[in-house]
């Protein structure tokens, strides 16, 4: 499993407070996930579902899906798919 700040990244989260407002948390709460390398992960997976988002690859250390990328709400193929 890779760390929070890198799941995050994919996400293309950029702050603690974003955070906190998806995950329905305080920003301390951020802090301390970050720290400690947890997070709630079931919140994740429910996330990933709702936005199309295989959770392989934002929580694999390598990423199943090689060339694409992630934002919150939609992704999209950075190579072209035949």
């Amino acid at each position: 499993m890779v760390a929070v700040k890198t799941i995050l990244k994919r996400l293309r989260i950029k702050t603690d407070l974003e955070v906190s407002k998806l995950f329905g948390v305080s920003p301390n709460t951020i802090s301390i996930w970050k720290a400690r390398n947890t997070m709630n992960y079931q919140k994740l997976i429910i996330i990933c579902a709702k936005n199309n988002i295989p959770v392989d690859s934002v929580v694999e250390e390598k990423p199943v899906i090689s060339g694409m990328e992630y934002s919150l709400f939609s992704y999209y193929s950075t190579s072209s798919m035949s």
